[in-house]
């Protein structure tokens, strides 16, 4: 519970309406990273979710889709 409380800070930290997709990818990788997942599984994920969702997709769904895709 505690690293999910410290990744969805993260995630909270991270998240802005306007910004480009390629740094919500790095931060969506970053907030897998704080989960335990290692640099390429989180890479992995996160390039994967990014092109299932269109580009203005919130960190919180791209997150979420990496999740999923782990």
């Amino acid at each position: 519970i505690e690293l999910k409380d410290k990744a969805l800070r993260h995630i909270a930290a991270a998240a802005a309406p306007d910004r480009p997709l390629a740094n919500s990818v790095d931060d969506a990788t970053s907030a897998l990273l704080v989960l335990g997942y290692t640099e390429a599984q989180a890479r992995k994920a996160t390039d994967k979710a990014a092109g299932s969702l269109p580009a203005d997709a919130p960190l919180e769904d791209l997150v979420r889709e990496a999740l999923q895709n782990t």
